[in-house]
């Protein structure tokens, strides 16, 4: 994805309906922004939201404050939830599907291919392998 400074900026303008920042402040915003340009925008659309609403007088002020707070947000989402899930379904797919599978190297390249639910996760292999064989000697079994 692309982001503008010259949009993002001009429409920061447009929503705080103020004075510009000063010189300094703008080129701190415009550092943020370069490193991180979607948690800038995010900030701009927070504070915009708290100046339209009449919660903040200084919308600038507020903004160089809040762009850290939106980096940290950033950079410390958790996915674990979607993780689990992508580890749920591989699961459900190997008591549904997988363990009719005549052999643990279709299994293996169905899950851990570039597009497998568990691309990237070879940690993972000796688990998925034992569920595995413990699901086709159940099946043997029955």
């Amino acid at each position: 994805m692309s982001f503008d400074w010259q949009t993002t900026y001009a429409a920061a303008l447009a929503a705080f309906q103020c004075e510009p920042p000063s010189a300094q402040l703008e080129a701190d915003i415009l550092t943020q922004f370069q490193a991180h340009p979607q948690a800038v925008i995010n900030a701009i659309a927070k504070v915009t939201k708290q100046y339209q609403a009449g919660t903040i007088r200084s919308p600038w002020g507020v903004l160089k404050l809040e762009i850290p707070k939106q980096i940290r947000a950033d950079i410390t989402a958790d996915s674990s939830t979607n993780e689990r899930r992508r580890i749920e379904r591989a699961d459900q797919w190997l008591r549904n599907a997988g363990s009719h599978y005549p052999t643990w190297a279709e299994v293996e390249d169905e899950l851990f291919n570039d597009r497998g639910l568990l691309a990237g996760r070879d940690d993972l292999k000796d688990r998925v392998r034992a569920r595995w064989e413990t699901l086709t000697n159940d099946a043997v079994a029955a």
